[in-house]
């Protein structure tokens, strides 16, 4: 059982997480080392962290959609890919190394760090974007995502985002509204399964969905200004970089 201090530090881990869910990506990096400081276990921590996010994705989703940002007919159609995505991935969890999940992991940062670098006037400024016909590769990619977001969740939503833009020609505001959704579809799917298989601490994963609430309500409504695309541009680019600085680290402690 958690001590007054243990929530508290909860709350606010949610906060953090939410926020840079909701407005970026990647608030599963805050969140699964403060699980792990918590003492829960790699398998435990991974399972308890789909409760905030399933309820930080639903809250940003829900201002979304109330400020009109969310395009549903093009959302629906990722819907299904994602949730199909998420399922493959559910088959394999438990099958894959540390190593594995390292290599993965350095792989997808450096697409991410990649497309960043080469491409960064259409990630900031007006993004001088043309909006495309959803192809049988922006299907294919979503799947890839699912599986992805089920097996490692970390970086799940700037991939999202990297797909919207890139490949579908979304503005910023649009493809965060559209992510908060398809996100939200990865965390229904995978907290089922998790819960399936009892893996879920639940009193520690409703402490973390407390702060989580409150960060995705006000990243949310970050992400709805104009002026926040620069912004969520750092902020993405920023956390890229921890991730990638703390693989290094990890890599060479171990």
């Amino acid at each position: 059982m958690e001590s007054p201090l243990q929530e508290l530090f909860l709350i606010a881990v949610g906060v953090l997480f939410g926020f840079m869910n909701s407005a970026a990506s990647s608030g599963t990096a805050i969140s699964l080392p403060a699980l792990f400081y918590l003492g829960l276990s790699p398998a435990v921590a991974n399972a308890t962290n789909r409760i905030p996010l399933l309820i930080g994705f639903a809250m940003a989703a829900f201002n979304f959609h109330r400020a009109g940002a969310i395009d549903w007919k093009r959302t629906f159609r990722m819907i299904f890919p994602v949730a199909v995505g998420t399922a493959i991935g559910a088959l394999f969890i438990g099958q894959l190394s540390g190593e594995d999940i390292k290599i993965l992991l350095a792989v997808a940062l450096g697409i991410s760090l990649g497309l960043l670098v080469l491409n960064p006037r259409r990630m900031i400024a007006k993004w001088f974007v043309r909006e495309k016909k959803i192809s049988p590769l922006s299907y294919l990619i979503m799947v890839a995502i699912g599986i992805w977001g089920v097996l490692i969740v970390l970086d799940t939503a700037a991939f999202l985002l990297f797909a919207l833009i890139f490949n579908q020609g979304l503005d910023i505001i649009k493809a965060n509204a559209i992510k908060s959704v398809l996100c939200l579809t990865i965390g229904i799917v995978s907290a089922a399964i998790f819960a399936f298989n009892g893996s879920v601490d639940l009193i520690t994963g409703a402490w973390l969905s407390v702060g989580s609430i409150v960060g995705s309500y006000v990243g949310s409504r970050f992400a709805l200004k104009e002026s926040s695309r620069k912004w969520i541009f750092r902020l993405i680019t920023a956390i890229i970089l921890f991730d990638i600085i703390r693989l290094v680290v990890d890599v060479l402690i171990h």
